[in-house]
């Protein structure tokens, strides 16, 4: 409650406008070249599970 009071004290009526939830950064991702060698293991292997492909 506090936060929308204060986005409509700072910015009137369109503080009080929708907001992502998304969040700015996402310091623990994994790099792009992990991330897309683990979708090709899933392509070729669908029904291995998280405990093998971090084996291969």
């Amino acid at each position: 409650m506090h936060r929308w009071l204060g986005r409509y004290r700072d910015q009137g009526l369109d503080g009080l406008a929708d907001r992502s939830s998304r969040p700015h950064t996402s310091p623990t991702r994994s790099p792009a070249a992990v991330e897309a060698l683990i979708c090709e293991l899933r392509r070729n292997h669908p029904r291995w599970g998280a405990r093998r492909l971090c084996g291969s």
